[in-house]
């Protein structure tokens, strides 16, 4: 879950910072209409684009983009091994990484595809879960949005190949509106432990850069799927340059 740390903010950041807390606290997990339908609205016409961010957001994790509570028990096919537990279990990423596995280039697929295998006896993704009106999404995204990383992360190292020096005005000029020149206005609390954009892109690289491209769930955070990968992977490389602990 992530939470406000910083003071006082620019007053354009504030009204953000108001509207998301105000749907965080919402009992009824609705979007406000006078707020920002942006977290969980959707276009009249969505273009594909839109479509395929919505997916990467489900893939990242379901509950949040569709503001759903998730299962309490583990889900059954979760590794024993796989360090989580309860509703982290049912995301997408938690099996199949944020470098997409072997689902990277296995396609085309198709929504007939899609729905047949979230439903089977192995996923056991009911339509209160992920309703037939999401798995188009996520389509798009398996088709045209899990593409390998490996031209952009090195996993062994746990580094961008990005250019730290190409993805600073970047950063500077879009990210830190949100997240702070030094990557610490924002904290990433998972309930045992608080860090900050630059710890996590040092942690993870690939999730940073499906969160950069995609957007994080149940959040009005810019996606960047329409610029292209190297450019967004330049941008990680930036973050992993940024402060790693606290103030």
């Amino acid at each position: 879950m992530r939470i406000w740390i910083a003071a006082v903010l620019a007053a354009g950041l504030a009204s953000a910072s108001a509207i998301a807390q105000s749907h965080l606290s919402d009992p009824e997990g609705e979007v406000d209409d006078a707020g920002h339908d942006y977290i969980g609205g959707r276009p009249d016409h969505p273009s594909e684009a839109w479509k395929v961010v919505r997916g990467g957001k489900l893939y990242a994790d379901w509950m949040e983009a569709l503001m759903k509570k998730g299962p309490e028990q583990s889900h059954p096919a979760y590794p024993a091994d796989g360090g989580e537990s309860g509703a982290a279990t049912w995301r997408c990423a938690a099996c199949h990484g944020w470098d997409y596995g072997a689902l990277a280039g296995k396609g085309p697929w198709t929504e007939a595809d899609v729905t047949a295998i979230l439903r089977d006896d192995r996923h056991r993704y009911t339509e209160d879960m992920l309703p037939a009106e999401e798995m188009a999404a996520l389509t798009l995204f398996l088709n045209k949005g899990a593409a390998n990383t490996a031209p952009y992360i090195d996993r062994a190292a746990g580094k961008s190949k990005g250019v730290a020096a190409q993805g600073q005005p970047y950063y500077e000029t879009i990210c830190a509106a949100c997240h702070g020149y030094d990557g610490r206005t924002l904290g990433f609390w998972d309930g045992k432990t608080l860090t900050y954009l630059g710890s996590e892109a040092v942690q993870d690289p690939a999730k940073v850069f499906h969160m950069a491209r995609f957007g994080h769930p149940g959040e009005p955070m810019v996606a960047l799927y329409l610029l292209p990968p190297a450019t967004v992977v330049d941008i990680v490389a930036f973050v992993q340059t940024l402060p790693t602990d606290d103030r």
